[in-house]
């Protein structure tokens, strides 16, 4: 991302090298999609379709809409793709074919993104979300031989809280929207990969890695600049 802040300056060649290599060493699934994600992101804006990024409120409520996917996948999962816990009455009322198809594509997408569907769905069933958060407790015993809840989407919402969700999400939909308005391209295309590296990575809630918080302090700062002059 670093490499390839400068739309002008962006190398194809060099950055599929930079994600093969990336991938062989790390053999990370959430690398490879996000970064290769980044890459097609910065090639379409090379090729001048800028306002893909500025014209659709799917950007804008981007923030909103992993969280609310983060959870319902992880409910559908415990819904039709858990063999070991009766949850909800959806599987109950769909026709069998129909939970045979969902399950099998929930478990393809849980091993797509390592686990982080179906562990997700455990900490849902096992923990819920509250106002205040806090939820999350590891020394209940699951009935799990790996139980760690990495989303850091899912993280905010279950030991951070729903109050301060609805914030984060707020000050995302503003910060989207400040740099729609400003045609800051490259920085749209880092928030769009930040968040979606949250929803499978606890890097959300961290503010050495997330530097989502740095950029709408900036976004700030210069809102008010201009204002002042």
């Amino acid at each position: 991302m670093i490499i390839s802040y400068k739309i002008n300056r962006f190398n194809l060649k060099c950055s599929l090298v930079l994600l093969i290599i990336g991938y062989f060493i790390s053999k990370s699934g959430a690398f490879l999609m996000c970064c290769g994600l980044a890459i097609l992101l910065f090639y379409l804006l090379k090729l001048k379709f800028r306002y893909l990024l500025c014209s659709t409120r799917f950007v804008e409520y981007y923030f909103p809409f992993m969280m609310l996917l983060t959870v319902l996948l992880g409910l559908a999962y415990m819904s039709y793709a858990n063999d070991f816990i009766n949850f909800g009455v959806l599987r109950s009322i769909t026709p069998k074919f129909l939970c045979n198809i969902f399950a099998f594509i929930l478990r393809l997408v849980d091993k797509v993104f390592t686990g982080r569907i179906s562990l997700g769905g455990f900490s849902l069933y096992y923990f819920g979300i509250s106002l205040f958060g806090g939820n999350i407790d590891y020394s209940v015993n699951t009935g799990l031989k790996y139980f760690v809840v990495d989303s850091g989407l899912l993280l905010l919402l279950q030991d951070w809280g729903l109050i301060i969700t609805i914030l984060m999400s707020v000050i995302f939909i503003m910060l989207m929207r400040m740099l729609m308005k400003n045609k800051e391209y490259a920085l749209i295309v880092y928030m769009l990969i930040i968040i979606l590296w949250s929803f499978n990575e606890d890097i959300f809630i961290s503010v050495g890695s997330n530097f989502a918080f740095y950029i709408f302090g900036h976004e700030l700062r210069r809102r008010h600049i201009k204002a002042y002059e």
